[in-house]
């Protein structure tokens, strides 16, 4: 996620607003749920794969850092650490689907990318595109719900101020590293397991990957709020920060719906994927601080 805009970046639109044709959905088992498992287990399985990639991925990072600060390199090492971190995420996703999707008796590529169509190409680009729009609306309904009228009346773009290599480390990033990463994870492989599920099973999976994906982003603030105020001794410091972070929270899981339900919609990530990355270059480009300045204040 960029730190460079004003408002977070998705790093997400509503299955009402997106016209796509449904591709066949491939049968797993005879009751309809791959391997016959339980929808606990399902759920179960959905949760740990979320817990156990985010804190496997912070010890890689962690782990890196110290060498990773003193390289002498023309990008500044939170975009590598950054980007690192989205290629752990990739890899880690990877390994751990090959175990569940053995397991379930389903291909790997399947489930983490979904069933793709390739005549189905252009819905996946509509739908991508309707879902960005969707989810710069949300951006900034939420900024304006939050009552945050300080937007800056100029915008900086990042080719002004960064050098080239980090200018194309940030694009990589936001644009192509982090949108994939998440979408393998939080609804590549996490809805795959729901695909032919029952209708409460895929909304308690959207619940869950929508969850991961609100505290995938927000976890670092809190953590580091938290230590601040048990070494303050005082929690202010940590509630002050779940108040600050309010509106980020309500942002990150509610467009992580939307890009659920593209990926229900569409049954693979390739749409909600062009979604994120449109919205993350928008954001990373000012777009929802130009349309704010030409609201009325």
């Amino acid at each position: 996620m960029p730190s460079e805009v004003n408002t977070p970046a998705l790093e997400t639109t509503s299955s009402s607003t997106v016209n796509v044709a449904t591709t066949p959905e491939v049968e797993k088992s005879a009751n309809g749920a791959p391997s016959g498992l339980p929808t606990i287990a399902l759920l179960l399985i959905g949760a740990a794969f979320i817990v156990g990639v985010f804190i496997l991925g912070n010890i890689i990072v962690n782990a890196a850092s110290g060498a990773v600060s003193s390289w002498n390199l023309p990008v500044g090492s939170s975009h590598i650490l950054s980007m690192l971190y989205s290629v752990a995420m990739v890899a880690l996703t990877g390994v751990a689907g090959f175990f569940i999707a053995n397991r379930l008796n389903m291909p790997l590529k399947e489930m983490l990318f979904g069933i793709f169509n390739p005549l189905q190409i252009p819905s996946y680009l509509k739908a991508g595109a309707i879902g960005a729009v969707a989810l710069l609306v949300f951006n900034i309904v939420v900024t304006l719900f939050e009552g945050n009228t300080g937007i800056s009346k100029v915008f900086v773009p990042p080719y002004q101020v960064m050098n080239i290599p980090t200018l194309l480390a940030s694009l990589g990033f936001t644009v192509v590293l982090a949108p994939v990463a998440e979408e393998m994870l939080f609804r590549g492989a996490l809805l795959s397991l729901v695909r032919n599920s029952s209708f409460s099973a895929k909304a308690l999976m959207v619940g869950i990957s929508s969850f991961g994906f609100m505290g995938y982003h927000v976890a670092g603030a809190f953590m580091s709020a938290f230590q601040t105020s048990v070494s303050a001794g005082d929690f202010n410091v940590f509630l002050s920060t779940l108040t600050a972070t309010m509106p980020m929270l309500v942002l990150y899981f509610f467009s992580g719906i939307m890009l659920c339900l593209i990926t229900l919609k569409t049954q693979n990530i390739y749409a909600s994927w062009v979604a994120h990355a449109i919205y993350n270059m928008a954001i990373l480009y000012g777009a929802n601080t130009f349309i704010l300045n030409l609201l009325p204040h």
